[in-house]
């Protein structure tokens, strides 16, 4: 009976995101996107306040609608069976996530009594489509940790999952901090920053123990030990950035805003509304980047690099691949800022 349920439960989903996807391309065909870079729109992702979406490559560049396909062939790698044999028999419990590094934060927290999946896969952008294999698999789960920050796909497809699985819990991991960045703009990769991903780990830790409190000294005491390595991380960050406040970074997709924000430097997006920069976007991001000295273009292993490398052959620039959502977090971030710091020396 519980088999015919999840069968169910997945066919229902399956079709309502088959429905959302058609309408999503139907809505695309109907929408006049503005790309002019002096314009300026209104859109809230903050919880309790406004900001603006600035276009102006000669401003930050940060954009708040990012609608990027992400790599076309990324796909879902379902757990381990032996470990969903744990979650069947009530010895672990199943979480989902939305982006690879959450799921770091939640095996961290919850070591061995926690399978997770993560709903959009590595390579994938912010209007992945889940898989039907990966909707049998969510319609398992004890817990839901979104980020709560403007993420498309969430927007997309949280309330259609809740309403599915009405037993699992959905804990915001953005509780309690300001997911909008300095300038008022919205930017949904709220785990850039260190001190923000110290919060979602609270929260993470919080949503585990609400699901299972027997085992919340086990999840208390792995959260501490983590949020020492965070401690450690931000500090050899802020060491390895120290001198560099205001100093501009040029990326690919806007996905930095609130490593910038942390660390006081300034991100210049290529990437408006996921689409490549007409001829007077990168006319503008050429000038900007040879008044401000920048020696170096970062670009994402999955995304595009045709702008980052028209601007590098213009100015002289490096091309270099960084990582936003790569799995681990401490390593990653870190080498990160060294990566950064060497650029602008």
């Amino acid at each position: 009976m519980l088999l015919k349920k999840q069968i169910l439960t997945v066919l229902f989903l399956f079709l309502i995101i088959s429905a959302a996807a058609c309408a999503g391309c139907l809505n695309e065909g109907e929408e006049d996107h503005d790309h002019d870079h002096d314009a300026e729109g209104d859109h809230d992702h903050d919880h309790d306040a406004e900001g603006d979406h600035d276009h102006d490559h000669d401003a930050e560049g940060i954009h708040d609608h990012d609608h990027d396909h992400g790599d076309p062939d990324a796909s879902y790698v379902p757990p381990d069976p032996e470990k969903m044999k744990d979650v069947a028999s009530g010895k672990a419990i199943l979480a989902a996530v939305s982006v690879v590094p959450e799921s770091e934060f939640v095996e961290k927290v919850g070591g061995d009594r926690v399978v997770v999946i993560t709903m959009i896969p590595p390579g994938a952008g912010h209007t992945y489509d889940p898989s039907p294999v990966q909707l049998a698999d969510l319609a398992k789960a004890d817990i839901y940790f979104s980020l709560d920050s403007g993420e498309v796909f969430e927007d997309r497809y949280l309330e259609t999952f809740r309403s599915s699985n009405p037993d699992m819990k959905i804990v915001s991991t953005s509780a309690g901090m300001d997911v909008k960045l300095k300038n008022g703009t919205a930017d949904p990769h709220i785990w850039m920053s260190p001190a923000k991903a110290a919060v979602m780990v609270e929260n993470i830790c919080s949503g585990l123990i609400s699901v299972d409190p027997e085992n919340a000294d086990y999840y208390t005491a792995n959260k501490e030990a983590y949020l020492k390595e965070l401690k450690e991380l931000d500090d050899d960050m802020k060491a390895s950035l120290a001198g560099k406040e205001g100093k501009a970074i040029i990326v690919y997709h806007p996905a930095w805003g609130h490593f910038t924000d942390e660390f006081g430097l300034r991100q210049i997006a290529i990437e408006l509304d996921g689409k490549e920069p007409t001829a007077k976007s990168l006319a503008s991001l050429i000038r900007t980047a040879r008044e401000e000295n920048v020696r170096v273009v970062f670009v994402q292993e999955q995304l595009s690099k045709t702008a980052a490398i028209a601007i590098s052959e213009e100015t002289g620039a490096e091309v270099v691949t960084l990582d936003p959502l790569a799995k681990d977090y401490v390593s990653n971030m870190k080498k990160t800022a060294e990566i950064m710091a060497e650029y602008m020396d």
